[in-house]
């Protein structure tokens, strides 16, 4: 049999096996500040809270952070998310999965069945009588039980990266507007409307509007 060189080897591993060319991950386009930790799984940032509350209660409590529920995508992202409630004081915490009495399972508002779960062994039960919520457990290992909704407990939540001064919008890719007042011209991050207002001779929220005799 013919010797094959080194460098024969390496072509043939990296056309016979393209899986160890690893699959880019969501880039975050901004920041999470304070408590808040990135998660490189889905380019957004995640906070374990420990007071209690029903899952509705929770979903309010993380709309008025900015985010919602969390919304797991994949294992690596499960195990990141488990890896921070093992970190916190509590035992049991609230996901962004809900399902109705006909046992289908989604994620918050989506109408489509969830397409990443990761049921303990015979979950999820109860669902035939009662509309449940997703929670992991401490002592889960990262897998998840169907629970109650009505009974408060603590909860994870997700809210998009903050954007750098002069950014907003979806993955921080909008430019505020040049004539927003303030250093870098901050706008709100998530419509784009100037923090401190308009630079002299422009108006409205987005300070796109040049002044006019009229509106003066």
């Amino acid at each position: 049999m013919a010797r094959v060189s080194y460098f024969e080897i390496m072509m043939s591993t990296l056309w016979t096996w393209p899986c160890l060319i690893l699959a880019k991950k969501p880039h975050l386009s901004g920041f999470c500040s304070g408590q808040w930790k990135e998660s490189r799984y889905s380019g957004t940032c995640i906070k374990v809270f420990e007071d209690s509350r029903s899952w509705s209660g929770a979903r309010r409590a993380c709309r008025s952070h900015g985010g919602d529920l969390v919304r797991i995508l994949n294992a690596e992202m499960n195990q990141f998310i488990y890896g921070l409630i093992k970190l916190d004081g509590g035992s049991y915490y609230w996901l962004g999965l809900h399902g109705n009495r006909r046992g289908v399972f989604r994620w918050l508002d989506e109408h489509s069945k969830a397409n990443y779960t990761a049921w303990v062994s015979g979950e999820p039960s109860q669902w035939r009588t009662r509309t449940l919520g997703a929670e992991m457990r401490k002592d889960s290992g990262g897998l998840w039980h169907a629970y109650v909704r009505i009974y408060d407990q603590g909860y994870v939540c997700e809210k998009p990266a903050e954007c750098q001064s002069g950014k907003y919008g979806e993955k921080c890719s909008k430019q505020c507007s040049v004539h927003c007042a303030g250093q870098h011209n901050a706008c709100n991050h998530v419509d784009g409307s100037c923090n401190q207002g308009c630079d002299d001779g422009y108006i409205g929220r987005f300070c796109t509007e040049g002044k006019t005799f009229y509106n003066v």
